[in-house]
C-alpha cells in the first residue's frame, strides 16, 4: 500500500477522532507513520492505555516527529516501556538481533527510529483514570467501549505479528484463537505464547514495562518471529 492515506484509512482515522472528542482526555492512536507499510514484517504492538495530564485529546504519530527523536522523546518519557519496544522492534526489523548483538540506544540513538514502522493499539483509548497505572476496571470497560474500532484498525492496517502487553487476554475470543492455534508455550525462560492463525503471529507477552532483565523480555519475542517468518 503505497498511499496509506487512502480512504477506508481516512474514514476510519475519522471515526477513531470522532468518539475520542468526546473524551476529556484520550489518545488518537493506530498508525505513526506511512513507513510502516514498507516492511514484509507489520508490528502492532497491543497495550493498555495511554497516560497523560494534558487537557486535550493526544495523536501518538505528532510526538514523533523531531530530528532526534531519542533526544526529543525517548530519553526520558516511559522509559521503561518505549525502550524494550524499540529494542524488540529493531531486533525483528533489522535480521532478528538480539539484545546482545544490538547497541545501547544512547549510543545509537537513531534506533528510536523504528517507531515510525509499528502500530500502536490501546485497548482503551481513554486516558488510564489514576494517571500513573493501569487498573483492571477501567481497562476491561475501555477495551469494551473501544473493541469494535480496534478490530477496524486491525483490519485497515493488516499488521502481521501482534505483541500484546499483558492485553492478550483481551483480544483472545474476539479474535477466535485457539488452542490448536497455539505453537510456542510459556517458559521461566522463554515467558511468552505464541499463536499463529491465518499467516498471523499472536505473542501473548508481559507488558514491557515489566520489571525483567531486558534480555530475558525482548529476545524471546525476536526469536518466536524469526521461528515463524516463513509463516506470514
Amino acid at each position: 500500500m503505497k498511499n496509506y492515506l487512502n480512504t477506508e484509512i481516512i474514514s476510519i482515522e475519522n471515526q477513531i477522532k470522532n468518539i475520542l472528542n468526546t473524551n476529556e482526555y484520550a489518545f488518537f492512536d493506530g498508525l505513526i507513520h506511512e513507513n510502516y507499510f514498507n516492511d514484509k514484517i507489520k508490528i502492532s504492538w497491543m497495550l493498555k492505555e495511554g497516560y497523560s495530564g494534558e487537557e486535550n485529546n493526544l495523536k501518538y504519530s505528532e510526538f514523533f516527529t523531531d530530528d532526534d527523536l531519542y533526544s526529543d522523546f525517548f530519553k526520558d518519557n516511559a522509559r521503561q516501556t518505549w525502550h524494550p519496544i524499540i529494542y524488540t522492534t529493531y531486533g525483528i526489523l533489522n535480521g532478528f538481533k538480539t539484545w546482545q548483538e544490538m547497541n545501547d540506544i544512547r549510543e545509537q540513538p537513531e534506533m528510536c527510529e523504528v517507531v515510525k514502522q509499528i502500530l500502536i493499539i490501546n485497548a482503551n483509548k481513554s486516558f488510564s483514570k489514576t494517571g500513573t497505572y493501569t487498573t483492571s476496571l477501567n481497562l476491561e470497560e475501555g477495551f469494551e467501549r473501544y473493541k469494535d474500532i480496534n478490530l477496524k484498525q486491525l483490519e485497515l492496517y493488516k499488521p502481521n505479528v501482534l505483541i500484546f502487553g499483558n492485553t492478550f487476554h483481551l483480544y483472545q475470543d474476539l479474535l477466535e484463537i485457539e488452542e490448536n492455534h497455539r505453537v510456542q508455550s510459556y517458559t521461566n525462560d522463554e515467558p511468552i505464547n505464541v499463536f499463529i492463525k491465518n499467516k498471523i503471529i499472536y505473542i501473548d507477552a508481559y507488558h514491557p514495562a515489566r520489571p525483567m532483565a531486558r534480555e530475558k523480555y525482548i529476545n524471546p519475542i525476536i526469536k518466536a518471529v524469526k521461528a515463524s517468518e516463513n509463516e506470514l
